[in-house]
């Protein structure tokens, strides 16, 4: 599995089509899990390197996804994953 707290990157990687796997809270630090494939780290390069593309409402749907998540209601547990915030409305 593939651990971030990068925001944007965990948005670029979900509008690009990678499903979030898991997520967890620290304190006020949100981890985003992702599973770790060679697409996910090409992604990850593109990323970094200025040079990827994206749909942009797509971008902007999984901003809005991840936003959710952070400040949702379901966030207070310890973990939680991306299925139950789904199902929940958290979503």
């Amino acid at each position: 599995m593939y651990n971030t707290n990068d925001f944007y990157a965990s948005a670029f990687i979900v509008a690009s089509g990678i499903p979030l796997q898991d997520h967890y809270r620290d304190g006020q630090i949100t981890t985003f899990v992702f599973e770790e494939t060679d697409r996910l780290h090409e992604l990850l390069d593109l990323y970094y390197s200025l040079k990827g593309t994206i749909i942009p409402v797509h971008y902007a749907s999984a901003l809005k996804n991840l936003k959710s998540i952070i400040h949702g209601a379901y966030t207070n547990k310890a973990r939680n994953t991306y299925y139950e915030q789904s199902t929940k409305g958290g979503i």
